[in-house]
This record gives structure tokens, sequence and C-alpha cells, in this order.
């Protein structure tokens, strides 16, 4: 499923909320075909950051049919402004952009998962 990973982002109490508004983001793209639990975010601290860009990635998305270059274009505008928007409530304004980047996975040229629970054969 979708992980997002956003860097950039300031130090600040209401991360757990952004990561939330950002699952909801998400799945609400239909055409994706997930839910919110089913995205995973990671917010990396950046010690070197430049706190006036925020770069969001989104790599390795399922390839489907339905998953269409206007489908992907939607999802990073709709976290773009997600982020946009939880910025501006809380009143954080020492940024410049907002960057996303998506990128696709075609699991027949290589994915593997392993369940925890499954046995070794």
């Amino acid at each position: 499923m979708p992980h997002i990973i956003v860097y950039g982002t300031p130090d600040h109490h209401g991360l757990s909320q952004l990561a939330t508004r950002l699952q909801d983001a998400a799945a609400g793209i239909e055409e994706l075909r997930i839910s919110a639990e089913s995205v995973s975010i990671s917010m990396p601290a950046d010690r070197l950051k430049d706190t006036s860009v925020i770069n969001v990635q989104v790599p390795n998305l399922f390839s489907r049919q339905d998953r269409t270059a206007d489908v992907r274009n939607r999802l990073g505008k709709t976290l773009a402004t997600t982020i946009r928007s939880w910025l501006v409530d809380h009143g954080i304004t020492n940024w410049e952009h907002i960057h996303v980047w998506l990128s696709r996975l075609d699991p027949e040229v290589g994915y593997v998962t392993l369940p925890r629970d499954q046995k070794e054969s």
C-alpha cells in the first residue's frame, strides 16, 4: 500500500494530525482503491533542513490501469494542498514551496512481501 514520506516538516506538536490528514486525503482518491489505514506515513527528522521547502515522495505506488497520470497528479496535488492547509491552520508561514514526487511500482519487476505469520517453505 502507499507510503508517503514528507521531508522538511517543521517541528510541531501537530504532526500526527498532519499524518492523519494525509492518510485521509490519499484514501479520498477513489481510483486508488485504498483505505486510510493502509497508507503509511514517514516524516524523517531532517537536521539540515531548509524549512522553506517541503518535499513529499510517494515511492513505488503499485502500477494499475486505473492509476493513470491524471490520478497520480490528483494525488500529488491533493497531498500538497493538504499539507498547505495544515501549515495555514497552525500558523506556520516560513515555507515557500511544496514539491511532490510519485513513482510507480510494477510488482512483476521486483517486489516481495513477507507476512509475519508466514511459515518458511
